[in-house]
């Protein structure tokens, strides 16, 4: 594998940890939704997976685009606000 290549496939896997590293929701009853969109993101992912694993040619360039689109796109909840303060406090 070149550097290129491994570079392109390093951009894939951060893509796809930026699409499914979802924050919690700040509010119990929306936990839910942030279920749904994780699943809904979940499923993208593997679509696009599952598309360059099928074509003739291995290019990862527009699956890791589609990725990102997709990981871009504003959650349907409101996000919880976590700080490193919050997280030691016992």
């Amino acid at each position: 594998m070149t550097p290129a290549e491994r570079a392109e496939v390093r951009d894939l896997l951060s893509a796809i940890h930026d699409a499914l590293d979802v924050p919690r929701a700040a509010d119990y009853g929306e936990r839910e939704t942030r279920t749904d969109e994780l699943q809904s993101r979940s499923a993208f992912v593997i679509g696009a997976l599952r598309w360059t694993l099928g074509s003739h040619e291995l290019d990862l360039g527009a699956p890791t685009q589609t990725i990102r689109g997709r990981a871009a796109e504003p959650l349907p909840y409101t996000a919880k606000v976590e700080t490193p303060e919050a997280e030691a406090t016992p």
